[in-house]
């Protein structure tokens, strides 16, 4: 596998061989996956964003749900994680989750195409969902695994109110989600210290541009100077008999290069080793980022293409942008770097770090992401987060290079997202993004990038008590 510094381009040979399947009758003739429906007023439609502050009371509910290991035989979408608040007043609600796909055993009457999606009071945000599909391999003895992320905000009235991460599937299944993690955040409406841009209406649909194109875009004007925590990602899939290696930056005020060290790359093909789906592989991708900005107008804008070809799409998408104003009590570290290296270890390694000096008892929410390319062998990839030197609960993530996902004679891509909540001691703490491959293969770790948004501990300077905080 050999990965460029710029956006990377497929070999001549197999941009020919791509062209000769798409002019073949018998493959164009074949229909394009439910997943993609017209979307004709998706232009239309305001990004979210938060009122202006007004001057009152400041709160935030922090909620995680977690499970190892949860199977479902059910194929309809049933809750996998639940997190119940209770807001005082209108509020926005930020969520995030990420884990696995997996299999029960590797056998071809294991293999489905499982999905996720994040629902508030049991009303399902279509643009949430995310597809993976999980096949019985021979050269794995778990089967493959398939990653998934997705991140979205709800508004909220004052009540009770229920976040979930649902999942279901086609196939044989059952369903198997592995160390499934569900974050969320609340907080006012018109909170001066935590203020939102969102582009998460809609099924935000994108296909695939054989240059840099958009995918979503958020704009917003800045009162002072502030940091921004960026999370996009979406699913992606082939369009019948292609195969695409598809990447993805986040541009801040352009749209033309983007910032390299967010740099996330993606494979998707038509090779269905078991024959049971009829749409190609899907799989998630996902970009973590921050950025200081100055006060005034700024756009974030999601990019993405496919390496000259136009032959995949985002059958959904999302982009969220949360904004600390230099005022805020939030604090931050992150590490976001243009890096390219291999590693071969057998053990978790730190593959990024930052430091954050806290004063009291905080909570923080801490996001690790990375592509990991296959090099030699077939690696099973795994990565977790530490605080201090603690793992964090619910942070572990497994994903599965294979041979049979290699696009233009280059290894496998996949986007890893690991994503957890802490709580810190006042003083130093040290956040770890950690990462390792097995099956004594060797993987490319592309652009790995940590962050950590800490906030004062509300469970210990509340004004009111949650009704749960997860299971």
């Amino acid at each position: 596998m050999h990965h460029l510094r710029t956006f990377r381009t497929l070999g001549l040979l197999s941009l020919l061989g791509l062209l000769l399947v798409v002019v073949q009758p018998s493959q164009a003739q074949q229909p394009l996956s439910p997943k993609i429906r017209p979307e004709p007023t998706l232009s239309n439609r305001q990004p979210l964003r938060s009122t202006a502050p007004q001057g009152g009371t400041e709160w935030l509910v922090p909620c995680s749900a977690n499970a190892e290991n949860w199977q479902s035989s059910v194929r309809e979408d049933t809750a996998a994680l639940n997190c119940e608040i209770y807001v005082p007043e209108a509020a926005m609600v930020f969520v995030m989750a990420t884990g696995s796909f997996s299999m029960q055993t590797n056998a071809v009457t294991n293999t489905y195409e499982g999905r996720i999606s994040l629902t508030f009071d049991e009303v399902l945000r279509e643009s949430s969902t995310r597809w993976g599909n999980v096949y019985a391999l021979g050269q794995l003895n778990t089967g493959e695994t398939s990653i998934f992320a997705s991140t979205t905000v709800f508004t909220a009235s004052a009540g009770v109110h229920t976040v979930s991460l649902v999942g279901g599937f086609v196939g044989y299944g059952p369903l198997t989600l592995n160390n499934a993690q569900l974050t969320v955040l609340a907080f006012p409406t018109n909170s001066a210290n935590i203020q939102v841009c969102a582009t998460d209406t809609g099924l935000g649909v994108w296909r695939a541009t054989p240059t840099i194109s958009t995918i979503r875009s958020c704009s917003f004007n800045l009162a002072s100077n502030s940091t921004v925590f960026v999370s996009a990602d979406g699913s992606a899939l082939p369009i019948p008999g292609n195969e695409v290696a598809l990447q993805f930056r986040l541009g801040v005020d352009e749209t033309t290069t983007g910032d390299v060290r967010t740099d996330r790359y993606v494979d998707v093909d038509s090779v269905e080793p078991n024959s049971e789906q009829v749409d190609g592989n899907d799989i998630s991708t996902s970009i973590a980022a921050s950025f200081n900005l100055t006060a005034g107008n700024h756009t974030i804008n999601f990019l993405g293409h496919g390496n000259g070809s136009d032959a995949a799409y985002l059958s959904r998408s999302s982009l969220v942008v949360l904004i600390f104003p230099s005022i805020s009590p939030f604090r931050t570290c992150t590490s976001m770097n243009d890096l390219s290296s291999f590693f071969s270890n057998s053990e978790f390694s730190s593959w990024a770090n930052c430091l954050l000096i806290v004063s009291g008892a905080h909570r923080a929410i801490v996001v690790g992401n990375v592509t990991v390319g296959q090099q030699n062998g077939e690696p099973q990839v795994r990565t977790r987060l530490r605080s201090n030197t603690d793992p964090i609960i619910g942070s572990t993530r497994t994903s599965d290079l294979t041979i049979f996902r290699m696009v233009g004679g280059q290894g496998d891509d996949k986007t890893m997202t690991s994503v957890g909540i802490t709580e810190l001691a006042g003083g130093l703490n040290i956040f770890n993004f950690d990462g390792y491959p097995s099956n004594s293969s060797t993987v490319r770790m592309i652009d790995p990038n940590l962050h950590a948004l800490a906030f004062p501990d509300p469970f210990r300077y509340k004004q009111y008590t949650p009704l749960a905080i997860g299971e």
